[in-house]
């Protein structure tokens, strides 16, 4: 990286490499480093793994659809680069929208809501022009164009920020199948004139989800409004006997346990008895749910909840599962509780109980340990050594420490693979494999430390999975001690991965042939200096490549393309 800042690399890095520069800078809060002019802004739309949890990043979710297949996701900052008066938003791709996942469930993010408004007012300019042909909601399937597809997402933005003209124009274009995405907005977010205008166009089912949504959202008075605009005090009691098991566990998971707390003293009865008020199931719970609460509470974390029902006989008791859930996760308040309290006649046999009090500590010591091997912590995983048996009675690896000695040899954390070797012996398999991850991962003198202590071999074989780290020390390590490259697949990767170093290396020293495959993975992913260097040392013929030009003009690679144009049209 420092290299790169002050022009000292002969060759552009990739995008894999600036791609994963990128990622470790959001990591550890770098943003300083992504606004400037290092990382170039066309990376935004191109990283496959940009979703990355920081303290300041992580309540701010963008998800971007770049093609109906293919998500993406930015961040805040991103968002604000794409609302800039000279960033342009191209007809195929860069359709955005707000939203924070879970569970199935979508919560927009207030802070973001004037900034959301224009991004809306641009994307309808662009797609709600008749320049765009309207299909009808029968005529739209798997295989319609990404312009209705664009259309639909802006409908769905429109729902999230009660923009009323953009609905109302394009509502009778959406699929119907789509239409309950946003019922469930409106209702999460409260849109009052959304619901009234949905209202007189829903089913039972849909109407449903919007209670569900605004139940979660929180919106607890907006369900007596819309039963009153459907007319349904009737019938009142029928519909809003809809809270599933589903939305009460996505009400927990998004901590909207206000709600919650609502619906339980909907049903509470007092003064039972002098000592015991009761609580009912209410109106609003089906009797799944209504069941199933406490159980959910643990998997949810939620330990005030969770002691609540359990203290007043709310729901079923609880099983064995909330209690594996809970130690899995490392939830260790909640499962020491229900351990220390819950045991008797809720949690099985006491030897069920042991077995689960063991499972638990095992598996929290089996997490640690692979923490600490991430941290490269020696401490700490001498310690967990001691809880976690590190080989079989035969003195081979077992999985687990198998999978830690790789997770070593990735990040090239040399005392914890001697830790881990000292006390076992690998398998010719694992012995393989760990060098093959070391050279992918470009510590070639870690994988020739282990070649010499352990007699690993290297074969051929193993380039496929080398060329993957873009490594060009390492491919020429296995080269070196195998014999020259001359997989046609090992060129293929390394188009692919966007290398421009790793494809000259195999055209020019290995004279791996240029083959069909190579460019077109190279055109596919819109890497023009491989593009430029393959057609300077092809042997596939000109026919190929005037093919190839027409895939670069179908993709939208308007670079490749007009390249290739450029070249053809001088030959002529």
């Amino acid at each position: 990286m420092t290299q790169y800042m002050h022009g000292e690399l002969d060759l552009p890095l990739s995008r894999t490499m600036l791609s994963a520069i990128a990622c470790d800078c959001f990591k550890n809060n770098y943003t300083d480093l992504v606004q400037t002019d290092i990382l170039p802004f066309c990376l935004l739309y191109t990283w496959e793994f940009l979703f990355v949890h920081t303290e300041d990043m992580e309540r701010i979710v963008l998800k971007k659809y770049c093609h109906p297949v293919a998500q993406h996701r930015l961040t805040s900052m991103d968002l604000t680069l794409l609302l800039q008066p000279d960033t342009q938003i191209f007809p195929e791709g860069y359709i955005a929208h707000l939203c924070h996942q879970q569970m199935g469930k979508t919560m927009i993010v207030p802070e973001l809501k004037p900034v959301l408004h224009d991004l809306l007012q641009r994307l309808w300019k662009l797609y709600g022009t008749s320049e765009y042909k309207r299909i009808a909601p029968s005529e739209v399937g798997e295989s319609s164009d990404f312009v209705d597809y664009a259309q639909f997402q802006i409908v769905e933005l429109a729902a999230y920020l009660g923009d009323m003209d953009i609905l109302c124009a394009h509502f009778n274009y959406t699929p119907l199948d789509w239409r309950i995405h946003l019922y469930d907005a409106a209702g999460l977010l409260g849109q009052i004139k959304v619901l009234e205008f949905l209202a007189t166009k829903m089913n039972q089912l849909e109407m449903e989800v919007s209670f569900g949504g605004a139940l979660l959202g929180g919106y607890l008075d907006d369900l007596k409004h819309m039963a009153l605009v459907k007319n349904l005090e009737q019938n009142q009691r029928s519909i809003f006997e809809f809270v599933n098991v589903n939305q009460v566990a996505c009400a927990l998971v998004l901590n909207k346990t206000d709600a919650i707390w609502a619906c339980l003293y909907d049903g509470y009865v007092p003064k039972i008895s002098p000592n015991e008020s009761k609580f009912t199931r209410g109106k609003w719970w089906n009797l799944a749910a209504f069941k199933d609460i406490a159980n959910m509470s643990a998997k949810a974390y939620n330990l005030d909840l969770l002691k609540f029902c359990t203290h007043h006989n709310i729901g079923d008791k609880l099983d064995k599962n909330a209690f594996a859930d809970t130690s899995a996760r490392k939830q260790a308040h909640i499962a020491n509780w229900l351990f220390k309290e819950m045991a008797d006649g809720m949690l099985g046999t006491q030897k069920q109980i042991q077995e689960l009090c063991y499972s638990y500590q095992k598996s929290i010591a089996m997490e640690l340990q692979h923490e600490a091997c991430q941290l490269g912590n020696l401490e700490s995983f001498f310690k967990l050594k001691q809880q976690v048996c590190a080989f079989n009675s035969n003195g081979i690896l077992n999985p687990w420490s198998a999978f830690i000695l790789d997770t070593a040899m990735a990040l090239g954390h040399i005392q914890i693979i001697d830790a881990i070797l000292d006390d076992c012996n690998a398998s010719a398999n694992d012995m393989s494999r760990m060098v093959c991850t070391a050279l992918r991962c470009g510590h070639v003198f870690l994988a020739d430390y282990f070649i010499k202590r352990t007699g690993a071999k290297l074969n051929k074989n193993m380039i496929v999975a080398i060329a993957e780290g873009c490594c060009l020390e390492s491919v020429k390590f296995l080269a070196a001690a195998t014999g020259p490259i001359v997989s046609p697949k090992a060129l293929e990767i390394a188009c692919r991965q966007e290398s421009i170093t790793l494809v000259e290396y195999f055209v020019l020293e290995c004279k791996i042939r240029v083959t069909d495959a190579a460019c077109f993975l190279a055109v596919k992913h819109d890497c023009l200096y491989v593009v430029q260097f393959l057609f300077n040392h092809d042997r596939i013929g000109e026919f190929n490549w005037k093919s190839l030009w027409a895939e670069a003009d179908s993709m939208k690679h308007v670079r490749i393309a007009q390249w290739l144009k450029r070249v053809f049209d001088q030959r002529e």
